[in-house]
């Protein structure tokens, strides 16, 4: 399961309005400056981020503007303890 989320963005993407894990939304909170780390206030039940092994599933950010071709940073951590980072 998706325990916490890091996201670095630029800040010319506006405001960040919501994350989604394939089709459910699990975070709406919204954030004016990033970078957004989110240790709780997830949306919906913890079903909605788990992801199980073997399987892949494509995490979606939705900003106010057009998302800039790069300048992101994102740490996810599973089950408190599997962390991965990307760079773009």
């Amino acid at each position: 399961m998706l325990t916490e989320l890091y996201f670095n963005w630029p800040q010319t993407n506006e405001k960040l309005k919501k994350i989604k894990l394939e089709h459910w939304a699990i975070w709406d909170d919204g954030d004016i400056y990033p970078p957004t780390n989110i240790i709780s206030s997830w949306r919906g039940s913890a079903f909605r981020r788990e992801i199980r092994a073997g399987e892949s599933e494509s995490l979606v950010f939705e900003f106010d503007t057009t998302a800039a071709a790069f300048g992101y940073f994102m740490r996810v951590t599973i089950n408190d303890s599997c962390m991965i980072e990307i760079e773009t």
